[in-house]
């Protein structure tokens, strides 16, 4: 869920689905809302240059070493701390 994208190419299903699980939780708790904003936003991202055909490259890269990549660390370290 809040691990790198790594898809390219093969449409918007895989960030479809992962944005359709957070909207399905809906508000996140206050000590990761930053984190999950940033995530939805990177997955956003992904999918409008998926759906233009576009190189996603460098907004793929921001889910390995960027922004992204520190939320979705932060999210998964939440998850795994309090749901598992």
């Amino acid at each position: 869920m809040f691990t790198p994208y790594v898809a390219w190419g093969s449409g918007t299903a895989d960030v479809d689905a992962r944005l359709a699980v957070m909207d399905a939780a809906g508000e996140p708790p206050a000590e990761i809302e930053d984190a999950w904003g940033t995530w939805s936003t990177h997955l956003e991202a992904i999918r409008e240059v998926e759906d233009t055909g576009s190189n996603p490259a460098d907004a793929i890269a921001d889910g390995s070493s960027g922004d992204a990549a520190d939320a979705g660390s932060e999210l998964s370290s939440f998850y795994s701390d309090s749901c598992l």
